[in-house]
C-alpha cells in the first residue's frame, strides 16, 4: 500500500486541527497511511506545487483571507493536471463550480469525522486503489488489520503476537499459528522459519547464509526448506515494487 500525500490548505488553526485528526481517524478506520502538509495560504499552497513537492489529494478551504479556493486550484491544476481535490466551505454556494473542477468531495462544515471518512472512500474509488486488511476472527471477536502495517507475527502462548509499524507493544490474539497459516491469503505476508511470519516490505535484506536482516534492526534466520521459497518471493515482490513505482510502509 502506497503512503498517500494529502495537503491541506485552510487558514483557521481550528479547522485545521480538528481536519488533521479526523484524517488520522480516518487512517485507522479505513487502514491506509497518508503524510499530511499542511498551508495557511493558497499561495504557499502553490509554491510547494512549483517545487515539485508530491501532492495526492488536497483538501481546499474556499473561503481563505483574500484568496479563493476554487481558483487556486484552477491555477494548481495547470502546474499538475492529475491533482485530485476536495473543497471546504462553509456554505453550499460554491457545490457547482466544485464540480465542475471534477472535486471528490464538496464537505460542508462542522466538519465530521463521517465526512472525512467518505472523502478518502471516494478518493479510493476513483483511483481504485485496494485497501488490504489481514482479517482475523478469535473466539471472542474479530480483529482487522491493516497488512502494510503488519512487520512481522509470531507464535507465543498457544497464541500470536502481531508487530505493527508506530506501536510499541504487539497485538496478541488468542489463535493457534498453524489456523492463522491456513488465513492468510496475501502474498506480501510469508512464513520464514517456524512461527514466525514476516512481511516482505518489513524486510532489509536477505544474505546468502539464510539470515535475514529486518528493518528494526533485528536479525532472524530463515529455515533451509523455506529458504528458497522465501527468496523467491521475496525478489518478486522487489521487482513488482520498483515495476509499479510504489512507496511502501516501513
Amino acid at each position: 500500500m502506497m503512503i498517500l500525500q494529502v495537503a491541506i490548505c485552510e487558514d483557521d488553526r481550528w479547522d485545521l486541527l480538528k481536519l488533521h485528526e479526523a484524517i488520522q481517524n480516518a487512517e485507522q478506520k479505513l487502514s491506509f497511511e497518508c503524510h499530511v502538509t499542511q498551508y495557511m495560504s493558497g499561495e504557499a499552497f502553490l509554491y510547494s506545487l512549483r517545487q515539485n513537492i508530491p501532492c495526492d489529494l488536497v483538501v481546499m478551504d474556499i473561503y481563505l483571507k483574500e484568496e479563493n479556493g476554487l481558483q487556486i486550484i484552477q491555477q494548481a491544476r495547470q502546474l499538475q493536471e492529475s491533482l485530485e481535490v476536495a473543497f471546504l466551505t462553509t456554505s453550499k454556494e460554491y457545490a457547482p463550480e466544485a464540480f465542475q473542477l471534477n472535486a471528490v468531495h464538496y464537505i460542508v462544515k462542522p466538519l465530521t469525522d463521517f465526512q472525512i471518512q467518505e472523502l478518502f472512500r471516494r478518493y479510493f474509488e476513483r483511483m481504485r486503489l485496494p485497501l488490504h486488511t489481514l482479517k482475523l476472527q478469535t473466539e471472542r471477536n474479530i480483529c482487522e488489520l491493516p497488512i502494510h502495517r503488519i512487520q512481522k507475527i509470531e507464535s507465543r502462548n498457544k497464541g500470536i503476537e502481531i508487530y505493527l509499524s508506530r506501536m510499541k507493544h504487539p497485538v496478541f490474539l488468542n489463535m493457534p499459528f498453524i489456523r492463522l497459516e491456513e488465513e492468510i491469503q496475501t502474498e506480501q505476508l510469508i512464513t520464514v522459519s517456524r512461527g514466525l511470519i514476516v512481511n516482505l516490505s518489513f524486510i532489509k535484506q536477505i544474505y546468502r547464509n539464510g539470515n535475514c536482516l529486518l528493518r528494526d534492526g533485528t536479525t532472524i534466520i530463515i529455515s533451509r526448506r523455506r529458504r528458497s521459497q522465501v527468496l523467491q518471493r521475496y525478489h518478486n515482490y522487489l521487482f513488482q515494487r520498483s515495476e509499479a513505482g510504489t512507496l511502501l510502509c516501513q
